[in-house]
């Protein structure tokens, strides 16, 4: 580790409070116009809705307010191979992920592919054998079957190698993806990725799932379709994406999560009426948190250690004994995820503790061969204890390379960190607090001490405070109970619409 480095906290023991302030006047005009509560008017206010018609817009979510998805990049080539696919029956290879984006993805894209009557096969990867997006042996697999479209969900826009041989190999190839774009995109028939450079979508930040969604809305507009009909037969699917992939609540994405958890308090999907079961949801009833916490959770379960096939055909099925099936299986992996959770968790930090691996900023606890598909969640609870940027891999003796999954603070980008440093063999991707990573072992000490000096480039050299903060002070007699049911109207909640926290 280089000396000029600090071997300190990245909190520098300030603490911050921020307190949102109030505007007597600013709620009145708010509580009048939509005849609101004055605390769901400053809650409104907190979160930066101040007029009439952006307050408006967040407590009333309208499919109508969505962009035109033919502003998605490559729309018009996609939605041109897509269609003429659908009409001469083409054999369309939906490629999706073995997360719960990913599945839920390719169960969409199946699903209306199959109901406008294309001939369709869907496949997700299993994370061990064929590990994260697309393989090779995928695309091998899809030439084997004559496949004339090679169709991606969630997964795609770093996939160059696999992607070039599916287009030597004369397939059409269509990426829908979310995931951030390299300098360099993959040479292929159209790549639909609203994060794409000069991408003319409205909103960038949409999960695998979401794109798919608003993708498949144009085919259905060019099919002369009823778009209401379609929208409500499959957000439920984009709105599970949304909230399991931990996409900021708000924009567009709070129109589909809040869509779709109408549909979801009532759906008739088979796959979902059982997972809603063994989740215990309240009947008639769905939230964010029912997501994160019970549906999100056992999709990605089975994708982290058996065959995400499994989740994917839950998802697919219109039989209710293949459902109900199927759901025991995933709550039986779920509990399985659960005990090797742990294990991995209790290991990582008692390494951390005993190696003092927290006098340094980032943390990168390597493990032998612990579990790929539990790593990301081990990160998480290390994150949770130490505050740092983590990154817990696992050691495969085999190949002589680390691979795992990290996470971050506020503050500090890792996927910047992995972009800025592939020169040293770093290999991965995925956004600023999430990532995947693999890189080989005799690299480990170069690349640990490249991360640590970027992150604390990005931290800077006074640190960053601890923050206190809540969005308004509030009197306990505003506290009634009709003014706190008035509130619920903030739902749902998550990541970019955290729950309300006030100062009484």
């Amino acid at each position: 580790m280089a000396e000029t480095l600090p071997r300190r906290s990245p909190f520098n023991g300030t603490l911050v409070y921020q307190v949102g302030q109030r505007d007597p006047s600013a709620e009145s005009d708010l509580t009048r116009e939509l005849r609101i509560s004055p605390l769901l008017a400053a809650a409104l206010r907190a979160r930066g809705y101040e007029d009439p018609e952006s307050a408006r817009a967040f407590l009333e979510p309208s499919f109508e307010t969505l962009g035109d998805p033919e502003l998605l990049p490559d729309f018009e080539r996609a939605a041109e191979i897509l269609l003429d696919a659908i009409r001469s029956k083409a054999l369309i290879f939906v490629h999706g992920d073995y997360d719960a984006d990913g599945v839920t993805s390719a169960a969409l894209l199946s699903r209306f592919l199959a109901a406008v009557g294309a001939n369709v096969h869907t496949f997700v990867p299993h994370r061990l054998r064929e590990g994260y997006g697309v393989s090779t042996e995928a695309v091998e697999t899809a030439k084997s079957m004559g496949v004339s479209v090679f169709l991606t969900c969630d997964c795609g826009v770093s996939a160059f190698q696999a992607l070039e041989l599916a287009m030597s190999y004369e397939m059409k190839v269509v990426v829908t993806d979310h995931h951030q774009p390299q300098a360099s995109v993959p040479k292929v028939d159209a790549l639909v990725n609203p994060h794409l450079p000069g991408s003319r979508y409205p909103f960038d930040e949409l999960c695998g799932a979401a794109v798919a969604f608003r993708f498949c809305e144009g085919l259905a507009r060019r099919l002369g379709m009823n778009v209401d009909k379609y929208r409500e037969r499959f957000v439920e699917f984009a709105a599970i994406g949304t909230v399991a992939d931990m996409m900021p609540l708000e924009g567009e994405n709070r129109v589909i999560a809040a869509m779709g958890l109408r549909k979801l308090s009532r759906t008739t999907t088979p796959g979902l009426v059982r997972l809603k079961e063994h989740a215990r949801t309240k009947p008639g009833t769905m939230s964010a948190r029912d997501i994160g916490f019970g549906i999100g959770p056992r999709l990605n379960a089975v994708g982290r250690i058996d065959e995400p096939g499994i989740a994917l055909q839950l998802l697919l099925t219109k039989d209710e004994d293949e459902a109900a099936h199927l759901a025991i299986l995933v709550e039986q992996k779920n509990t399985e995820r659960r005990a090797i959770q742990q294990e991995i968790c209790d290991a990582a930090l008692q390494i951390v503790a005993e190696q003092k691996l927290d006098e340094h900023l980032v943390l990168m606890v390597r493990g032998p061969k612990w579990h790929k598909g539990i790593v990301g969640l081990a990160a998480s609870r290390v994150l949770e204890r130490y505050g740092r940027p983590t990154f817990v891999l696992s050691y495969d003796p085999e190949t002589g390379r680390y691979g795992g999954s990290a996470r971050s603070i506020p503050g500090v980008d890792i996927f910047r960190m992995i972009e800025e440093n592939r020169h040293l063999g770093v290999g991965g991707g995925g956004h600023a607090g999430a990532a995947g990573i693999h890189f080989h072992e005799q690299d480990f000490d170069r690349i640990f001490e490249a991360f640590e000096r970027c992150a604390w480039e990005q931290v800077g050299p006074d640190g960053l405070p601890n923050v206190i903060g809540a969005d308004f002070e509030a009197d306990f007699a505003e506290l009634t109970i009709p003014a706190i049911e008035d509130l619920t109207r903030m739902e749902p909640c998550g990541r970019g619409n955290e729950i309300l926290t006030l100062l009484v």
